[in-house]
């Protein structure tokens, strides 16, 4: 039972498909890791994805929330977090409260965005670094049997 004001496992899930689907997280990936969580909890649910937002049914199909997204930028860091956050929730047989989960969660949709130049650079330096991997070499480097 959860005290008053404090988030139920419904919240949590209906936070974590918000954040996730809202920064950019497939829609697949979306619907797993929100199961998964709701799973975590005790309660199957059923996320129906609609163009301006997401549809949680119970097991039966009886509405749950709607939830209204809209995806305006990708932030990967949001959505890093967020899984993170459910895989350490789901890690184990008794999760931990949802009002720590809620916080958490809360914590991981404050994470800042990543400069314009700091994505350029990264950019700039990765793409050709990911070229000049020879991957011909390493597939015979990786047969060799005198090692």
């Amino acid at each position: 039972m959860t005290a008053p004001g404090e988030a139920t496992g419904r919240d949590v899930v209906a936070e974590a498909a918000r954040l996730l689907i809202g920064n950019g997280h497939t829609t697949t990936g979306t619907i797993e890791s929100v199961e998964r969580l709701a799973r975590a909890y005790g309660f199957a649910v059923t996320v129906v994805p609609n163009w301006a937002s997401l549809t949680l049914l119970d097991s039966e199909g009886v509405h749950l929330r709607e939830i209204p997204v809209q995806p305006e930028a990708v932030h990967m860091g949001v959505v890093t977090a967020v899984l993170d956050t459910i895989a350490w929730t789901t890690a184990t047989t008794t999760p931990p409260s949802t009002g720590v989960v809620a916080a958490r969660l809360a914590e991981d949709a404050r994470r800042p965005a990543s400069s314009t130049i700091a994505f350029a650079v990264a950019s700039d330096i990765g793409t050709p670094a990911a070229f000049a991997v020879d991957v011909p070499k390493l597939d015979r480097m990786s047969r060799r049997t005198d090692r």
